[in-house]
């Protein structure tokens, strides 16, 4: 069999198989390099923030400043939409805000955005967005009646890593003037991220969930982030419990 013979066997053979792209001539693990992949990209969103020309110190101080002028939520909506001194953003495909009543007693904050949030700028989408309304939903509330949720960062970072505590400090100051602005009566926080943002405390999440904490007089439960209820049921039964403790705090309201 000639050489060209063979190579169309070899695609008669794809093509029975239902293999319809290739990307390269050799075999690879993608497997074995998804985290060196991510650690590459991580450092890539690290010097494009340096490359900026603005310091981790002036951009969240600028932030702090673009924050605090905002009077409402769409105030502060429009301006975490013009700011542009976090890396995140640069490579992120949405600025995925808050979605909710923004009178609510009720306050559910999440890590980052999952990859649908970032897609379609819909916050709570998504397999992770389904299972947020259906907690919401299992304490006799509503997302568009009674609840607002938001993500601690607006943009997700690549991979759905950790933001670095650079990119943290860029976001910090959105975050904190939407709980000043939306005024809830306790804060639900989902992973270990966003509880230890809110009660500044960075023990497991396995240590926190289950205790109150305070944020500027305001009750914080912390409980396991959405990712890792949906990958772990066995968690769900005490999530379930934490959630029921916050239905509790908010009897009457």
């Amino acid at each position: 069999m000639n050489a060209a013979a063979a190579d169309i066997g070899l695609l008669k053979l794809c093509a029975e198989a239902g293999i319809d792209e290739a990307y390269g001539a050799e075999p690879a693990d993608y497997f074995a390099e998804a985290k060196g992949a991510a650690t590459m990209a991580q450092k890539f969103e690290s010097e494009f923030g340096e490359k900026a020309g603005v310091s981790t110190d002036e951009a969240a101080q600028r932030a702090a400043s673009a924050a605090k002028a905002a009077g409402s939520i769409d105030e502060l909506w429009a301006a975490l939409k013009s700011f542009d001194l976090c890396p995140l953003k640069k490579f992120s495909t949405s600025t995925v805000l808050g979605r909710g009543a923004k009178n609510s007693a009720l306050l559910c904050i999440f890590e980052v955005p999952n990859a649908t949030e970032d897609r379609t700028g819909e916050c709570v989408s998504g397999e992770a967005g389904e299972l947020l309304l259906r907690v919401i939903a299992a304490i006799g509330r509503s997302i568009d009646a009674d609840t607002f949720a938001m993500p601690l960062v607006p943009w997700r970072p690549a991979g759905g890593r950790a933001p670095t505590r650079e990119e943290l400090a860029a976001c910090a100051p959105f975050a904190r003037r939407h709980i000043e602005l939306l005024k809830p009566r306790a804060i639900l926080a989902f992973g270990s991220l966003a509880a230890s943002f809110l009660i500044e405390n960075d023990g497991p999440i396995t240590s926190l969930r289950g205790n109150w904490g305070d944020y500027g007089g305001i009750p914080v439960m912390p409980t396991f982030s959405l990712p890792y209820l949906l990958a772990n049921r066995d968690a769900k039964k005490k999530t379930w419990e934490d959630v029921q403790a916050v239905k509790e705090k908010l009897t009457g309201f």
